[in-house]
């Protein structure tokens, strides 16, 4: 399928952010600073994404509590109701 990419692991971001910062160690030292700004920046990206990614399967996860106890609390209410 074209302009479909493979989803890259953190595994693979760690070792592809390594080989870079290897990589900025042989550039002019005047390029350096602004070259591991932007390696630590995509970093702190990388891990903010894998945070919010937990968060949200916690999040899935507690709604699939919620919507089980709901249907349970609604089975209850529809038994007590038959029995009146």
């Amino acid at each position: 399928m074209p302009g479909t990419q493979k989803r890259m692991t953190s595994e693979e971001f760690y070792r592809q952010l390594n080989e870079l910062r290897a990589k900025i160690d042989s550039v002019p030292e005047e390029y350096r600073a602004v070259l591991r700004a932007g390696a630590d920046k995509a970093q702190e990206q990388h891990e903010r994404m894998r945070r919010t990614s937990a968060r949200i399967d916690d999040m899935v996860a507690d709604l699939g509590l919620i919507v089980e106890h709901t249907k349970f609390h609604l089975a209850a209410c529809r038994r007590e109701l038959g029995e009146l």
